[in-house]
């Protein structure tokens, strides 16, 4: 029985041996390849327990949240300003109280900040000062600069020369000066005359008063006029340059003379207005407003106005540009 066994199941042929040798002779060879030549195998490095921890700093350094290195124009997540409702009104940077800052949109907190660097001798001398406050969101910024008013920047400027001490009379007869002061004109007599401009409230002035500026006719005075009724009254004196065809140097010639008092402007209901009356603002077109009206109809009334941004013909500038003359109320 067991000579059976051994010679049915232990007892290989040539062929077989041949088989088993060279099965062997490759498992040998291939065992002993990377002792004989180690170089053709390619070691990956052990990770030490300093690497470890270098790779723990670097997936924390990751996770945390961005720092604010550059204060002009990366905000921390704290201060990004929601989407609330709010008013604008005209207002003094300088003097505006952590209520009235509220109002106009502005957190708390960033209000809290006006006010500490007001307390510390700090002052808003232009309305792009406000951009200075790294917590303040640029779009927040851009959209109050418009309703800033600062008195020292609207007080009226005076071109009219120092008056001259009087001259001693000899004999009741006055000195002779054959040589005018410098600057001005030799004329005959005493005195000189220099034009002198007032200043002009562009939400209040009429065609009269625009046209003391040099450079402005009665055409271009009516144009400036006609153009302000139909935005429903200026928010920025720079409003006054997008009227055709006043020329740029004309307008920076008289900017300094032009002045902004608090109005209020003649607001469209989005909820109310109708296609023509939109299309008549000089910031929109048939083609915007009937989309406005379009998505009126198909979503209902407006419930904010930053439901405008929902539009994609509508661009965060032109928002810009038309949010003050729009109310959902």
């Amino acid at each position: 029985m067991w000579k059976k066994f051994i010679q049915d199941y232990l007892t290989f042929t040539k062929k077989d041996r041949i088989g088993v040798l060279t099965l062997l002779t490759i498992i040998f060879i291939i065992l002993i390849i990377p002792r004989i030549f180690p170089s053709l195998v390619k070691q990956r490095p052990l990770h030490t327990n300093d690497e470890i921890v270098k790779f723990a700093q670097s997936l924390d350094k990751a996770t945390s949240a961005p720092k604010d290195t550059n204060n002009n124009s990366v905000f921390k997540a704290r201060d990004v300003h929601p989407e609330t409702e709010y008013r604008l009104f005209y207002f003094d940077p300088n003097t505006a109280t952590i209520e009235q800052w509220i109002a106009l949109g502005v957190r708390e907190k960033t209000a809290q900040t006006i006010r500490k660097y007001l307390s510390k001798g700090g002052r808003f001398k232009k309305p792009e000062d406000l951009k200075k406050i790294y917590t303040l969101p640029a779009d927040v910024a851009d959209r109050l600069m418009p309703y800033i008013r600062i008195p020292s920047e609207e007080k009226e400027i005076h071109n009219t020369p120092p008056i001259a001490a009087a001259a001693p009379k000899i004999n009741n007869v006055p000195p002779h000066n054959d040589n005018p002061p410098p600057n001005r004109p030799a004329v005959s007599g005493s005195s000189y005359a220099r034009k002198e401009y007032r200043n002009v409230d562009i939400n209040l002035a009429d065609t009269t008063a625009f046209q003391t500026f040099p450079g402005i006719a009665s055409k271009m005075s009516a144009r400036i006029i006609n153009y302000r009724e139909k935005l429903g009254g200026f928010v920025s004196i720079n409003q006054v340059a997008e009227v055709w065809p006043l020329p740029d140097s004309v307008f920076q010639k008289i900017r300094p003379y032009l002045q902004l008092s608090p109005y209020t402007v003649r607001k469209m209901n989005l909820n109310t207005i109708t296609i023509d009356e939109l299309r008549a603002h000089p910031y929109l077109g048939y083609t915007i407003a009937n989309t406005i009206i379009q998505y009126r109809n198909q979503h209902g009334n407006f419930k904010s106005i930053q439901d405008l941004r929902k539009l994609h013909s509508i661009d965060e500038n032109l928002y810009k540009k038309i949010f003050p003359y729009l109310s959902v109320e």
